[in-house]
C-alpha cells in the first residue's frame, strides 16, 4: 500500500474532512494569527482548512476548546459540516429508522442532508450517525454536496411559475447507498 493509495475503507479524520469541505465548497479564507483551537496550532498541516471551516461557521469544535483533528469523523458530524459548508436548506423531516437514536444536535443536519439528496443511508433504512465515516462515504457525501443546487427565494419563486422547469426523474435510479 503506497502513499498514493486512496484506501476507501479507511476512516476519515476531522482534519481531513474539514479540508475536503473547505476546498469543495470554496471556503478558503485567511487564517487568524492566533489558533481558534488549542490542538490545531499554526504549524499543523490542516491549520488553514480548520480555521477556514471555523471562520465560515462550519465547525465549532468540542466544548473543551479543542477540535480533535485526528479524531475519526462520524457520519452525523459529516452531515453537519456538509449542510453548513454548502449552505443546504433546513429540514426537520428525518427519513431514517434510527433518527430517534441520533443526538439532538444532529437531527436537523441529517434531515437537511437527506432532503438535499446528499445522504441516502444504509439499505436497512438506518443512517448510523455515530458510526465513523470511511473515505468512500466521505467522497460520496462531498461529491453530492457539490452537486446540490441551492436556490435563493427569488429564484425558487421564478421557477414555481415556470411550467417546464420541472425535471422528470421518475425513471432515474436514485437509490445508491452513501457508502
Amino acid at each position: 500500500e503506497g502513499g498514493d493509495a486512496y484506501r476507501p475503507a479507511d476512516y476519515t479524520n476531522r482534519a481531513e474532512f474539514a479540508k475536503f469541505v473547505v476546498e469543495a465548497a470554496g471556503l478558503m479564507s485567511d487564517a487568524p494569527s492566533e489558533p481558534t483551537f488549542s490542538d490545531v496550532p499554526a504549524d499543523h498541516w490542516a491549520y488553514s482548512f480548520v480555521e477556514a471551516a471555523a471562520s465560515n461557521g462550519v465547525v465549532n469544535g468540542y466544548e473543551n476548546g479543542k477540535y480533535g483533528p485526528g479524531d475519526r469523523v462520524t457520519r452525523s458530524q459529516m452531515a453537519k459540516m456538509i449542510v453548513l459548508g454548502f449552505d443546504l436548506p433546513a429540514s426537520d423531516d428525518c427519513p431514517f429508522s434510527d433518527c430517534d437514536d441520533l443526538e439532538d444536535w444532529a437531527v436537523p443536519y441529517v434531515s437537511a442532508a437527506a432532503a438535499a439528496g446528499v445522504i441516502t443511508g444504509y439499505p436497512d433504512g438506518t443512517f448510523g450517525g455515530d458510526k465513523n465515516a470511511n473515505r468512500a462515504e466521505t467522497a460520496k457525501m462531498v461529491s453530492e454536496g457539490m452537486t446540490v443546487e441551492v436556490m435563493d427565494d427569488d429564484a425558487a419563486d421564478d421557477d414555481a411559475a415556470d411550467d417546464d422547469a420541472a425535471d422528470d426523474d421518475a425513471t432515474d435510479d436514485d437509490t445508491a447507498d452513501d457508502a
